[in-house]
């Protein structure tokens, strides 16, 4: 099934006829056996495949394979634009910070554009069902 998707993505993506780009998040970096099938749609030109990572032990180890990494924490803050993994510099999605004007992932490009400059993961504070005051302050509910 996942060649199959691969197969259809990639010609949807690479058909010149279409002006498609888009990311999306897969926690399927990790799957051994998927990651070969993986890697044609992470490596498309207009089309970021990011990992999404579990926990920061996870982050290194999706940089070494070649992966930009997200990351979702609680202790990544909504009132800060960076976090600090050890050396790693995780930028904080700006659609998920508050006290900053709201700019959408178009404006923002950070998970589209692969590798964006001085950054080697996109971070996410908690915004689940549970911290229901942090989803109202960004604007989630």
């Amino acid at each position: 099934v996942v060649d199959q998707f691969s197969a259809a993505a990639g010609r949807a993506v690479t058909d010149p006829t279409w002006d498609i780009r888009g990311w999306s998040y897969t926690h399927l970096w990790r799957a051994q056996h998927l990651r070969d099938a993986l890697l044609p749609i992470r490596d498309l030109p207009n089309f970021t495949l990011l990992a999404s990572c579990d926990n920061e032990r996870q982050l290194a180890g999706a940089i070494r394979a070649g992966w930009l990494p997200t990351l979702w924490s609680p202790r990544i803050r909504c009132d800060s634009a960076y976090y600090m993994v050890g050396k790693l510099r995780g930028y904080v999605c700006p659609a998920e910070r508050i006290g900053v004007a709201k700019v959408d992932c178009t404006q923002c490009r950070a998970c589209m554009d692969r590798k964006p400059p001085r950054i080697d993961f996109i971070a996410f504070p908690d915004h689940g069902p549970g911290n229901a005051a942090r989803r109202a302050a960004v604007g989630h509910d």
